[in-house]
Parts: structure tokens; C-alpha cells; sequence
């Protein structure tokens, strides 16, 4: 558990060096910041307003509980439907999660995965626009670019027996 006290601290007497990012296990800001004086004082006076949030955040899901879930065995065998997603969710918190797309549709505009996610050990729906990156399999498959995501959703579920009737297949057909 993170101290907001000790991190606005380092913030104020280290936080040209980054400790404070340190502090918080972001390994790569932290001498981003040493080497750059804290983003040329600019990063630094942001992390005034956004410490106690980037604390929140470190706490609610600290490094020795992140994980991106447990692969199945055989994951090359299917792997068309496994990916490894890179998310922001509603609340601005960001995880990586291995995924097994289920279902992928429209809703009001916006495209929508249903999977069962390994991280959370449960059925879950994302937002395709707040998917950071995608990639195939694992977290080394293939990279599918975000300008290519839907349409790598839409190869993906082009047989009849995996989409409803409102499924991303069906929007293309309509095109």
C-alpha cells in the first residue's frame, strides 16, 4: 500500500528525478523524468494535480496482483479467438488481459466484444474504442493496428454460427 503522503514528498523534494514515479513502479517514467527534468517542468506540475489519482491507482491493483490472467494450455490451437488486449476502462485504468472473443456487435454506434476474460476469471464486455492495442494469441502475437481492429474482428467472425443478428458480420454486409 502506497503512501499519498510519501509520494507527493518525493514529488516535491525528488520529482525532477522522477522518484515519485519510481515510487509507484513506473519504471520507464521515472527516468524519462530524470533524464528530461521531470518532462521539462511540465510533467511535474501535472503530477501536483494527478499524484493522488496515479496513488489511488497503484493501489487498487498494486504490481504483485497484476497479471494478465492464466493462458489455457492449448492456446495455438485456437488462437483466432484468444487476443491480448491493452484496455482503459470508464474509470481511466488501464490493464492488459488475455481474452476469448465470444461475440463481437453494435450497440449505439459503438462495437462491442463479449469475451471471457482470464484476468478477472469471468465473462466480460468491452468497448472496442477503449482497447489501447490488440494482439494475437498472446502478448507477443501479432499486433493488429487500431485503424484495423474492426475489420480484424469482422475476419475473425465471418461465420454465420458466431455472430447475432446485429454482429459486426452483418453491419459489413450491409456496406
Amino acid at each position: 500500500m502506497k503512501e499519498k503522503k510519501t509520494a507527493y514528498l518525493l514529488w516535491l523534494f525528488l520529482g525532477l528525478l522522477g522518484a515519485h514515479k519510481f515510487y509507484l513502479g513506473k519504471t520507464g517514467l521515472g527516468v524519462l523524468y530524470m533524464f528530461t527534468a521531470g518532462l521539462f517542468f511540465i510533467g511535474w506540475i501535472i503530477d501536483l494535480f494527478t499524484l493522488g489519482r496515479q496513488v489511488d491507482q497503484y493501489n487498487s491493483n498494486p504490481p504483485a496482483q497484476q497479471s494478465t490472467g492464466r493462458p489455457p494450455e492449448k492456446l495455438e490451437s485456437d488462437s483466432a479467438k484468444h487476443v491480448f488486449i491493452d484496455y482503459e476502462d470508464v474509470k481511466e485504468s488501464y490493464s492488459s488481459r488475455l481474452i476469448e472473443i465470444k461475440r463481437v456487435y453494435k450497440k449505439g454506434g459503438e462495437t462491442y466484444i463479449d469475451a471471457y476474460c482470464y484476468l478477472s476469471d469471468a465473462d466480460r464486455t468491452f468497448r472496442v474504442d477503449r482497447i489501447l492495442s490488440m494482439r494475437e494469441g498472446s502478448s507477443k502475437g501479432r499486433i493488429i493496428k487500431s485503424e484495423n481492429m474492426e475489420e480484424y474482428l469482422i475476419q475473425v467472425y465471418k461465420k454465420p454460427s458466431r455472430y447475432s443478428s446485429e454482429s459486426l458480420a452483418d453491419e459489413a454486409a450491409k456496406d
